[in-house]
């Protein structure tokens, strides 16, 4: 049950997917019909705000102030007619003296006699109802029912101008008035004068005519990403009501199913320009995921709305449900039972029913590597994730503060809270909120675990909740990582369990000759150069000099041998203690061990290492480069990896150790080279379509191979290592690769060279570095007949048929001119169409499903 009652929220900076449609939120502005007006004028650029996010709506408005804001509404250009001089008050330097002697010099706007404007003076109501009435072209008719005051208030009355204004004030006009009067305006048809010189009121808006936009009012079916009925693409388009609408503002998807008022421009693409949010017209329900107590089978949530009090929503069978930001049309109810996340439930039928749900969730992930050749990041609670912008119709990173981040910047020890719909919409808040301190108490609430850290209580993200409460005691010392929402998602022990660890890159006596130095990757996945003390001890052994400690690491005299070491730190920052593999006369059992020596093991999935050990999928590896590799390597070349990143049945080059005699999983990893990724069950055959001479960027010369392959036009360059391996490549060839960390080629596999003469059946594929059978297939052999999109496949050019495939697409290969092109089933000649001279089918499949189809024709 849950019980601990937190805030319910909407997941505004992890959940949002965009910025606000609308202008800020004035923090001085509660009423409805201000904020209306000021969030459309605002940004219209008729009256705005203050830069401390208030209007100041009960500040008065002076003469010349509202003259500024009729002129801006007629979009006049406010310093022209600046050295015209109407009045003895608005010299021509005076900051208003444009929009006033223009609209006086079209009779919107005029004095107190004997040249003054009052400038300062502030503008009543009905004064501001004259001057906007005239400016709509009204003035004749008030001044034909009784001119000023009288004609002007009666005509602002039936005009619809003085909504939401006190009928009959005389009290001087305050900037949310202002505000007011400006927006009913927009929506007022304008008198204007006919072909015979008659005063006749027109169908056009002061909004049509001087800003050239309409009024649209009604529910927003559709946002950037989804709509109500189902998703689209993430192009910038609003449904309002039952029309659809393109738009440049930032539209949230939290506007899908409220009611909203907006303006779009009168053109054929009908851009909304202007959209406020009536927050009176829908009623919303948000539930926490952390409140929610249980969904039963017939669509009822339970969920508490306090501490002591629980409440029932039924969920309406007929509802539209948003997940994640993307339309579902098929969902169970058991859906909506969430840990991570909010529901928001939007009455806006008038049915009495909450007829819109948008279910919002996530899960965590704790950073332990990343792979950036892969756009892959590895969690410390085990899988990983491919953030890749390809995958997705729309891929997010953001910070907690919303500030937008690319894959680069997230790094090792990230909190990452990752928000799914498939592949068609992925957002990732990366989190960097960590705590250090003495583990207090563990309790629980439910299936929450609740721990104190320096007196503060946390929440325990779910699946680390076992395995913390397994690791950490009362009284440790931990470092914590939580995410966006303030749940604890990892946490690494603060004290000295055990000491560092490092692999021997370089080891040099400095230019002093008395210092020797040693440049370490250390098990955090830094490359540090620190000092040895000359009183260091060295596998249980007290060394005279540094020079005697340099020989001792070395086989030779010339350099230190490249290997992994424990070692110790003394308080000035220097090494004081080496424990290397050697077991010191001095030393006991507990001590750097090899457990399984240097050898090419395979890594079974469940962490199987070659029939002789386990190591677990989060255990972190060092991966240093081969032995042959290392005079060109650079520090880019060390990295730490988990292991489940390559526990995919690959052979590769690895040494295990140990810290203790008895030894379960593998304390420590070590995988030299390694960076070659072979070819995988599901790489795709291809068709060479040419080879070029060319250079790495480290100026070593090799080959590029122009290829086509099911899934696009590609071209990579040969690892020059692998060079001499691979052999020739020509024109036509039908290969698999596999490439290296860095992208390049490295290793090839020739399925049908060009000019060859398969023998027609079925075959397996084996994988290219384990040798074991990957579940591939191929199929060779003569189109023998197709009907719509089956092929049937004859290995003896009979009309007997052996095999059928269903085919979509196919890359076809012309033998003849060497023309490569992709192509459908219409595109095959069959045995039943032409006899002999039909098209011969190379299939690749992964069980039954076609990895990869050619036509040689």
């Amino acid at each position: 049950m849950k019980r601990l009652i937190g805030i319910i929220f909407v997941l505004c900076v992890l959940m949002s997917s965009f910025g606000i449609a609308y202008a800020k939120d004035y923090e001085d502005i509660t009423s409805e019909s201000v904020r209306e007006a000021t969030d459309i004028i605002s940004d219209m650029g008729i009256i705005t705000g203050y830069d401390d996010d208030t209007f100041r709506k009960d500040n008065n408005i002076t003469r010349a102030e509202f003259a500024v804001i009729v002129a801006r509404m007629i979009r006049l250009n406010e310093n022209s007619e600046r050295e015209r001089t109407y009045y003895y008050d608005v010299p021509s330097d005076h900051w208003a003296a444009g929009s006033i002697n223009q609209l006086s010099q079209i009779g919107i706007v005029s004095g107190y006699g004997e040249g003054i404007f009052g400038v300062d003076k502030n503008v009543t109501i009905q004064e501001a109802y004259k001057i906007l009435l005239s400016m709509l072209g009204y003035g004749p008719v008030a001044e034909s029912e009784g001119g000023y005051p009288e004609g002007y208030i009666k005509n602002a009355l039936s005009s619809g101008l003085n909504d939401n204004i006190p009928a009959g004030s005389t009290d001087n006009l305050t900037r949310g008035q202002a505000a007011v009067l400006v927006y009913n305006a927009l929506d007022i048809n304008l008198w204007t004068q006919n072909a015979q010189g008659k005063i006749e009121k027109s169908n056009t808006t002061f909004a049509e005519k001087y800003w050239n936009i309409i009024k649209v009012k009604g529910t927003v079916t559709e946002v950037p990403g989804t709509t109500l009925y189902g998703s689209n693409s993430f192009m910038k388009y609003i449904g309002i009501g039952d029309y659809h609408y393109e738009t440049d503002l930032d539209i949230s998807p939290e506007l899908l199913g409220k009611y909203v008022v907006a303006y779009y421009e009168d053109i054929d693409s009908g851009r909304v320009l202007y959209i406020h949010e009536k927050t009176t017209k829908t009623k919303e329900l948000v539930i926490a995921a952390e409140n929610i107590d249980n969904v039963t089978a017939d669509g009822a949530i339970q969920y508490w709305s306090s501490k002591s009090s629980k409440k029932t929503e039924k969920i309406d069978p007929k509802a539209h449900v948003i997940y994640n930001g993307i339309a579902v049309s098929e969902y169970k109810f058991s859906d909506f039972d969430i840990d991570y996340g909010s529901i928001r439930f939007l009455q806006t039928s008038g049915s009495g029913k909450y007829d819109i749900v948008f279910i919002d969730t996530y899960y965590d992930m704790h950073v332990s590597s990343i792979d950036t050749n892969n756009y892959t990041v590895y969690s410390t609670l085990g899988g990983s994730l491919k953030i890749e912008e390809s995958d997705f119709e729309r891929l997010v990173i953001r910070d907690t503060d919303g500030r937008e981040l690319t894959f680069n910047d997230i790094a090792a020890d990230d909190v990452l809270s990752v928000r799914l719909s498939g592949n068609v919409y992925a957002q990732i808040t990366v989190c960097r909120n960590v705590v250090s301190g003495i583990m207090g108490t563990i309790g629980y609430d439910g299936d929450e675990t609740i721990v104190s850290i320096d007196d503060e209580r946390y929440k325990v993200y779910k699946p680390y909740g076992e395995s913390f409460r397994n690791s950490f005691k009362a009284g440790s010392t931990i470092t914590a990582y939580f995410d966006a929402q303030g749940n604890l998602v990892y946490c690494k022990s603060g004290d000295t369990g055990r000491d560092p660890i490092g692999y021997i890159v370089k080891g040099w006596i400095d230019e002093s000759g008395e210092d020797l130095i040693l440049k370490l990757f250390t098990y955090e996945g830094e490359m540090k150069e620190l000092k040895v003390s000359p009183k260091a001890k060295l596998d249980g052994e007290q060394y005279s000099s540094s020079d005697r400690i340099f020989r001792e690491l070395s086989e030779n005299d010339y350099s230190v041998d490249r290997q992994l070491i424990v070692y110790k730190l003394n308080s000035s920052g220097e090494i004081s203690y080496i424990d290397t593999v050697k077991q010191g006369a001095k030393e006991n059992e507990y001590t750097l061990s090899v457990s399984m020596p240097l050898a090419s093991y395979r890594i079974k999935a469940n962490g199987a290492l070659g029939g002789k050990g386990y190591i677990k999928g989060t255990t972190n590896m060092v991966c240093v480069p081969a032995d042959e590799d290392i005079a060109k390597s650079s520090d880019s070349d060390y990295e730490i990896r988990p292991a489940s990143s390559i526990m995919t049945n690959v052979y590769r080059s690895l040494e295990t150790y140990k810290l203790a005699p008895k030894i379960g999983y593998e304390s420590i990893v070590v995988m030299k080279g390694g960076k070659s990724n072979g070819i995988g069950e599901l790489d795709q055959c291809a068709i060479v379509k040419k080879v070029r001479e060319t250079v790495t960027p480290d100026g070593d010369i090799t080959k590029s191979i122009e290829y086509v392959s099911p899934s696009g036009e590609f071209e990579k360059i040969v690892d020059p290592d692998s060079l001499p391996v691979i052999g020739s490549i020509e024109k036509g060839d039908l290969i698999r690769i596999g490439l290296n960390s860095a992208d390049m080629i490295d290793t090839v596999e020739f399925v049908i060279r060009n000019g060859w003469k398969p023998t027609m059946g079925s075959g397996y594929f084996y994988d290219s570095l384990n040798s074991v059978d990957v579940e591939q297939k191929y199929t060779y052999g003569y189109a023998a007949e197709k009907e719509g999109s089956i092929l049937r496949i004859s290995y003896d050019g009979t009309n007997k048929w052996d095999e059928v495939a269903n085919i979509t697409s196919c890359i076809i290969y012309n033998t003849d001119n060497g023309d490569i092109t992709f192509g459908s089933i219409n595109d095959i000649l069959t045995a039943e169409d032409v006899g002999d001279a039909c098209d011969n089918v190379f299939i690749q499949w992964h069980y039954s499903d076609i990895l990869c189809c050619v036509i040689y024709k």
